[in-house]
């Protein structure tokens, strides 16, 4: 009898330390991520209607230890686009200083849209800077930021001295550059890590999109075109609107942020030489042959005109097959003033160098 009471006690005692020690790591794990203030801050959110579109993305990182101290303050801001289809990723890091107008506020920096109202405030801010829809929601503090570099570890930089672009490039090529049947554990580690609205499924979908993805030409970084001004005491980075809206304009349009050297060499294209085909992906009549007619005035050889397989094009697009006619399908999108530039990468059957898709968004209608 005493020996059964002392082996139910020491199961017991047991049970309790391995409990004990998952709530722990639990416990552990949580006080890395930032608590959001309210998780009702969907209305701000625009979801993302298809596995192909590219969606924007705010993203946070804070001097916080721990989230039992707090939200922190904003160290690092980032808008960045995830462009599915062109297998892209894009940081436009926007100075913590950037002079904007808040509301309730005034005009302030736009970290103390963060300060004021955390992630609501944050977000509205920066919609407002770059007007654009925001899908998610990204933020990590100082503690979850060390523990995904130690769990990425060995990055190949110095992770104390790297600045945030060689340190973001570095966590990419580990993130999405690990194999198939490690993309799992990424995901784990990444969501572990940070804060966020997106679900696990979500989180899983981007990895699967990016999987792979060349750091060096299509991971692309750069810093929001600004002067500095000194404003009643007050050193204020001043966007500089229009280089903003391009480059933000560029990016949602399938492009990189500035122009590539394949780009500033489109005075090298002939356009007579290039052959396209139109397709109508609207369904609207006689869009094509309008478009068509528009093509041939600046001096593009048009050899076919027709209708796509379905008629659910929301989006122009201008697709290429060949790196080669890149910079014709860039000249032709400049031209149009229009038309998200892809790779066809064998998802469009089409005879010539180039397709073009209309959409919805078509000028002319």
């Amino acid at each position: 009898m005493l020996f059964t009471v002392l082996f139910v006690a020491v199961i017991a005692l047991a049970l309790a330390t391995t409990v004990g020690v998952l709530v722990y790591q639990q416990a552990a794990r949580n006080a890395l991520k930032p608590v959001f203030d309210t998780q009702d801050f969907s209305q701000q959110l625009t979801p993302v209607e298809s596995k192909t579109d590219l969606f924007w993305n705010v993203l946070v990182h804070t001097d916080a230890s721990s989230a039992e101290e707090g939200r922190g303050a904003i160290v690092d801001l980032a808008l960045v686009c995830v462009d599915p289809d062109n297998v892209t990723l894009s940081f436009l890091w926007i100075p913590v200083n950037t002079r904007v107008y808040i509301d309730g506020v005034g005009y302030s920096k736009i970290e103390d849209a963060f300060a004021d109202a955390h992630e609501e405030g944050i977000i509205a801010a920066v919609k407002k800077l770059a007007d654009v829809d925001i899908a998610h929601y990204i933020e990590v503090n100082d503690a979850g930021l060390s523990r995904l570099e130690s769990q990425l570890a060995p990055l190949p930089v110095d992770v104390a001295t790297a600045s945030k672009e060689a340190l973001v490039g570095a966590i990419c090529r580990r993130l999405f550059g690990s194999s198939s049947e490690q993309m799992s554990a990424r995901v784990d580690s990444f969501t572990a890590c940070v804060a966020t609205d997106a679900s696990s499924d979500e989180v899983t979908q981007t990895f699967r999109a990016l999987h792979g993805i060349n750091v060096d030409t299509s991971c692309y970084q750069e810093t929001m075109p600004s002067t500095l001004e000194d404003i009643g005491g007050v050193q204020y980075s001043i966007c500089s609107t229009d280089s903003w809206n391009t480059m933000v304009s560029r990016v949602s349009s399938g492009m990189s942020p500035v122009a590539t050297p394949s780009e500033v060499d489109t005075n090298k294209v002939t356009r007579e030489n290039c052959t396209v085909a139109v397709w109508n992906g609207v369904g609207v009549s006689g869009v094509a042959n309008d478009c068509t007619n528009e093509l041939k005035k600046l001096g593009w050889k048009v050899i076919s005109t027709g209708n796509a397989n379905q008629f659910v094009y929301d989006e122009t697009f201008v697709v290429f097959k060949d790196t080669d006619d890149e910079a014709a399908a860039r000249l032709l999108a400049a031209d149009l003033g229009q038309g998200r530039v892809v790779r066809s990468y064998a998802r469009y059957s089409y005879e010539g160098n180039l397709l073009v898709v209309i959409g919805k968004d078509y000028k002319p209608y």
